[in-house]
């Protein structure tokens, strides 16, 4: 069949534009991009051989919001629609950390005293779908419909030197500082000793410290009697967590990581 060539053209645009909606986004690192229409943030997750690509919020453009992929949501600047931010964790000490931009995330770091920088990332390991890092049990344990990430890690960055606790985990803290790029950027850090971190005071004991444990509890061995996390009495790496419906976990700690029942979770060294 002979087509003339104003139908070939046509045809042409076609299937340009077919292709060109079937691909309005593309991810090329670990962090957000936006949609070619600036409506849909999404999160870009893998490597180098493939990345995936999820929808993490709809910005309603009719009212001036529009996909910010430098805030990792919804602003008023559309400018920023274009630019994307990778997301780089930058360990400030040795522990499990959660990603300040991504619920889904989390770090260990350790500490290397002969290099620069100090510290750094020994696994950047990712919960599986539909669930978020918890940093107080260092587990996948909230959903991805909590708070957690429907209100962010940490809240925005608005000035160097904003500060304060993690609502998942309050002896852990955040301070925006410059970054590498030029951005203001959450660096977390944890309190020493089971201390909570407060605005303007910083890192303080509580009023009323819990008795520190010395005795293993052995209701867990056989099954959950209680909700909570508890540690493994015949193992100091390992520990359990019994649900709200007194299902019982066993999970365990990273190597070099010891589980602690005071301060209810793994942390380094030895026990």
């Amino acid at each position: 069949m002979k087509t003339s060539s104003s139908t070939t053209v046509f045809l042409l645009v076609l299937v340009v534009g077919c292709v060109s909606s079937s691909s309005n986004t593309t991810c090329e690192s670990n962090g957000f991009t936006c949609s070619a229409d600036c409506s849909v943030l999404y999160r870009c997750s893998g490597s180098s051989s493939g990345y995936q690509q999820v929808e993490a919020v709809r910005c309603d453009t009719s009212k001036g919001q529009y996909c910010n992929a430098k805030l990792g949501g919804c602003s008023e600047t559309p400018q920023y629609c274009r630019q994307t931010r990778a997301s780089t964790f930058h360990c400030t000490q040795q522990g499990y950390f959660p990603d300040p931009y991504d619920c889904t995330q989390y770090h260990v770091c350790m500490h290397y005293p002969n290099s620069i920088p100090e510290y750094g990332s020994i696994l950047d390991g990712r919960c599986e779908s539909g669930w978020a890092y918890d940093p107080v049990t260092t587990t996948c344990k909230y959903l991805t419909t909590d708070k957690v990430c429907t209100e962010g890690v940490v809240p925005r960055c608005s000035y160097v030197g904003q500060n304060g606790p993690l609502a998942s985990d309050p002896m852990m803290f955040y301070i925006c500082t410059p970054g590498s790029n030029g951005e203001i950027e959450p660096f977390i850090y944890e309190c020493p000793h089971g201390q909570t971190y407060v605005t303007g005071t910083g890192c303080t004991a509580s009023p009323d410290p819990e008795p520190p444990v010395t005795t293993a509890v052995p209701p867990i061995v056989n099954g959950c009697t209680r909700p909570g996390i508890f540690a493994d009495p015949f193992n100091c790496h390992r520990y359990y967590i019994c649900t709200d419906s007194l299902q019982k976990r066993h999970y365990s700690c990273y190597f070099g990581f010891y589980f602690s029942q005071s301060r209810q979770r793994c942390i380094f060294g030895n026990c």
